[in-house]
C-alpha cells in the first residue's frame, strides 16, 4: 500500500533546457557563434565528448558524456536553431536524490550564461515522476527546486494537465519573460511518454512541448521589441499636434509645420509597417503553437490559459495601434498634399480628366447589378484592350462633384483573370486611382457566435483584408501563410466604418438603393423566399441547422446585414462545408471567393487603392446553387454606391481626397 509520503515524492529527476536561437536576419551571425560557444562549454564542463550516432539529417550536432548523464543536441527547424541539453542523475546518486535538480541547475548556469543574449527564448524543464498526490507533490516541489521560495505562492496555482502529465510554471509573472522554468511530472514508471513530450519527438525531431514553447518564445520576443520601441501614442500625438497647429498658421510657419509633419509621417509610417509585420509574426507563431500540441491538447491549466490570454491581448493591442496610426496618417496625408494653404476649402470640382474609380465584376449578374447603379452610363472601348467598359458617374459626398467611374466585366472568374482585368483597366484609364471588386461570395455561417453569423443576401466588406489562404508554406510544424497580403484602401475602409456607425443609428442608404433598383430596373433580382436560406453544417444532406435568433445575430427580416472582416481568396470554387468551416476557424473569415487576391495584388503592384465588396449568394457547400446569385450581386452593388456616396472627391491616380466638406451629419 502506497503511503502519503510516497505519493508526494518526486523521483527520477532530470533537467532539460531548450534554447531558441535565430538563424536568420540581423541576429544570425551572433546566433551561430552562440551555438559554437554552447557546444564548447558543454564539452568542457559536462564532458560531452562522445558523438551521438544519428539517423538521417535530424541533428546538426549531437554529443553525450561517456556515462550518458549529459547530452546536447542541435536541431534546425526553418529559421530557428534549437540547442537542447539533458542532464540526468548519475546512477551512483540513486533515483531519489533530493538535490538533483538543484545540482543540475547550478551546472547549467555557467554554460548558458554567455549565450543568453543571443537567444530569443530559453526554457528549463524540471522532469520527474510522482506518486499521484498532486497537492502533496506541490508542497514537496518547494524543497526540491533550485533557490527554494523564489516564487512565493506559486504552489497555490493548479497544475496544467497534459494527458497523464502535469506541469507547473515557476517563472516570474512577466509577460515578456525570456526564460521559462517549468516542472513536468509523469505518474508512470516508464518515462518514455515524458521524454517524447519534452526531449525527443517523433523521429528525434523537436518534441511537441518544446516546439510549443519555441513559438511562445517568438511571441514574447516580439513583445519585448514592441515595449522597447517608441510608443504609438506619442507618434499619433505628434501628428495630431501638427495638424492642430496648421489651422492657426500662415506663410512660412505653415511650410515649416508641414515639413515637421512630413517627418512625423515618415516615423509613423515606419512604425505602422513594423507593427503590421509584428502582428503577422504573432499570428503565425500563435497558430503554430496550437498546431504543435497536435492531438494532445492540454486538458486544463494555468500555464496554457496564460499563454492564450497573452496572445489575445497582444493581437488586440497591435490592431488598435495600427488603427490609430493609420487614422492619424490619413488625416496628415489629406492636408500635406494641399501645399502651403492646407486650411483653404473650395467647393468647385477640379477639371475632369477621366475616371478615377474602377469597378470590376466577374459575372454577368454582377455586371448587370453594378450597371444599374451607374448614372449617365456609356459604353467605351480602348484600342489594344479587348475588354468592354461602361463609363459614367456615381454620387459623391459633394453633390456638385460626382465620381467619374469605369465598370468592366472580366473574361473569366478566378484571381488570374481579376489581376489581368485590373491591370488592363489601369493601363487603359491612367486616371483610375481606386479599384473596387464588386460581386458575390460564399458566406461563413457561425451558429456559435451569432454576432458573426453570415446569411444569404448579406454583405461582407474586406475592411480587415484579404487572406490568400492557398499561398502557404508547408513544414513539419504545419502550414502557414507565406507572406502578408497588402492592406485594402484605408480611405475606403475609413468611410466604410462611417457607414457602420450610421448603420447603428438606423441610417442604411444601401437598402433604399436596393429597393429602387428592384422596383425600377431589375425586378428579377428580387430577394428569394426566406425558406430557401438553409444552413447545412456538414456534407450530410440531413444535417440542417436553424439560423440564430435575429435579435442575437443583428439581422432584420428581408434586408441584408453588413459584415466587416477578412475575406478568403483562392482559385478554388468551394463546395465543402467542412473545408469552409476549417478555413474560417483558422483565418477568422466572413466570406470566401476567387477574385479578391488578384485585385489586391494587381492594385498594390500598380499603386492603386482597392477594396472588395461581396454579396453572399451561397454557403460554399455541396448544395450551392444560383437561386440567390442575382440578389446577392445587387446587394453588393447597392453598398458600393452607398459607400462612394460618403467619399469626397478623389484625385486621379494617387487616391488622395480632394478638399471637399460634406454635409452636416444627421442627428
Amino acid at each position: 500500500m502506497t503511503t502519503a509520503a510516497e505519493s508526494a515524492r518526486v523521483t527520477r529527476q532530470e533537467l532539460v533546457a531548450h534554447l531558441f536561437i535565430s538563424a536568420d536576419g540581423s541576429r544570425a551571425d551572433g546566433g551561430l557563434e552562440a551555438v559554437d560557444l554552447l557546444l564548447a562549454n558543454c564539452k568542457t564542463r559536462l564532458g560531452t565528448t562522445v558523438p551521438i550516432r544519428r539517423t538521417g539529417q535530424v541533428f546538426l550536432a549531437a554529443a553525450e558524456s561517456p556515462r550518458r548523464e549529459a547530452q546536447v543536441v542541435v536541431r534546425r527547424e526553418n529559421e530557428v536553431i534549437n540547442v537542447s541539453l539533458l542532464l540526468s542523475s548519475d546512477e551512483t546518486a540513486g533515483l531519489d536524490d533530493p538535490t538533483a535538480w538543484q545540482r543540475m541547475d547550478l551546472a547549467l548556469d555557467p554554460i548558458l550564461e554567455e549565450a543568453a543574449d543571443d537567444c530569443f527564448g530559453h526554457a528549463r524543464l524540471y522532469l520527474g515522476q510522482h506518486g499521484g498526490d498532486l497537492e502533496g507533490v506541490g508542497t514537496t516541489l518547494a524543497t526540491l527546486l533550485p533557490r527554494p521560495g523564489q516564487e512565493s505562492g506559486w504552489t497555490s496555482y493548479p497544475p496544467s494537465v497534459i494527458g497523464r502529465l502535469v506541469a507547473w510554471e515557476l517563472s516570474p509573472y512577466v509577460d515578456s519573460r525570456a526564460v521559462r522554468r517549468i516542472v513536468v511530472l509523469d505518474t508512470a514508471d516508464d518515462d518514455a511518454g515524458l521524454s517524447a513530450w519534452t526531449w525527443y519527438g517523433r523521429d528525434q525531431a523537436l518534441p511537441p512541448f518544446a516546439r510549443y514553447l519555441k513559438h511562445l518564445a517568438k511571441v514574447r520576443y516580439q513583445l519585448r521589441v514592441h515595449s522597447a520601441a517608441p510608443s504609438t501614442g506619442s507618434l499619433c500625438r505628434a501628428l495630431e499636434g501638427q495638424l492642430l497647429r496648421l489651422g492657426d498658421l500662415s506663410g512660412d510657419d505653415v511650410d515649416r509645420t508641414l515639413a515637421s509633419m512630413r517627418s512625423a509621417q515618415a516615423r509613423a509610417t515606419t512604425r505602422a509597417a513594423l507593427l503590421k509585420a509584428m502582428r503577422r509574426t504573432v499570428r503565425i507563431a500563435a497558430g503554430n503553437a496550437r498546431s504543435a500540441l497536435g492531438n494532445e491538447p492540454p486538458d486544463s491549466g494555468t500555464l496554457f490559459d496564460d499563454d492564450r490570454d497573452l496572445i489575445a491581448w497582444f493581437e488586440r493591442q497591435l490592431e488598435n495601434e495600427i488603427h490609430y496610426l493609420e487614422a492619424a496618417l490619413e488625416g496628415a496625408t489629406r492636408l500635406s498634399v494641399l501645399g502651403p494653404s492646407p486650411v483653404t476649402r473650395s467647393a468647385a470640382p477640379e477639371p475632369r480628366g477621366g475616371p478615377v474609380i474602377g469597378l470590376v465584376t466577374a459575372m454577368p449578374e454582377e455586371f448587370a447589378a453594378m450597371s444599374a447603379m451607374i448614372e449617365n452610363p456609356r459604353r467605351e472601348n480602348i484600342a489594344g484592350d479587348r475588354a468592354n467598359y461602361v463609363v459614367g458617374t456615381l454620387p459623391g459626398l459633394d453633390p456638385k462633384a460626382p465620381h467619374d467611374v469605369v465598370l468592366t466585366l472580366l473574361g473569366d472568374t478566378a484571381n488570374d483573370a481579376a489581376a489581368d482585368g485590373c491591370a488592363n483597366l489601369a493601363r487603359s484609364f491612367a486616371s483610375v486611382a481606386v479599384v473596387l471588386m464588386v460581386g458575390i461570395a460564399a458566406g461563413v455561417p457561425d451558429l456559435r457566435r451569432p454576432e458573426k453569423h453570415v446569411r444569404l443576401g448579406d454583405i461582407v466588406v474586406s475592411t480587415w483584408g484579404i487572406v490568400d489562404y492557398d499561398h502557404v508554406v508547408d513544414s513539419v510544424e504545419g502550414s502557414a501563410l507565406r507572406q502578408p497580403f497588402p492592406r485594402p484602401s484605408r480611405l475606403l475602409a475609413h468611410h466604410a466604418n462611417w457607414l457602420a456607425a450610421e448603420d447603428m443609428r438606423g441610417r442604411r442608404p444601401w437598402e433604399a438603393l436596393l429597393t429602387r433598383a428592384i422596383d425600377t430596373a431589375l425586378p428579377e433580382f428580387g430577394r428569394p423566399p426566406a425558406d430557401t436560406d438553409l444552413v447545412f453544417l456538414t456534407g450530410e444532406p440531413s444535417e440542417t441547422a436553424g439560423h440564430p435568433d435575429m435579435a442575437h445575430s443583428g439581422h432584420r427580416p428581408g434586408v441584408p446585414k453588413v459584415h466587416h472582416g477578412y475575406i478568403g481568396s483562392a482559385d478554388h470554387a468551394l463546395r465543402d462545408a467542412d473545408r469552409r468551416a476549417a478555413l474560417a476557424a483558422r483565418y477568422d473569415l466572413r466570406a470566401i471567393e476567387m477574385e479578391g487576391k488578384g485585385i489586391g495584388d494587381s492594385g498594390f503592384a500598380g499603386g492603386l487603392e482597392w477594396l472588395v465588396i461581396r454579396g453572399i449568394s451561397d454557403y460554399g457547400d455541396s448544395r450551392t446553387n444560383n437561386r440567390w446569385r442575382k440578389y446577392a450581386s445587387l446587394t453588393a452593388a447597392a453598398y458600393a454606391r452607398a459607400l462612394l456616396a460618403e467619399c469626397p472627391s478623389i484625385a486621379a491616380r494617387g487616391g488622395h481626397t480632394g478638399a471637399v466638406c460634406g454635409p452636416a451629419a444627421s442627428g
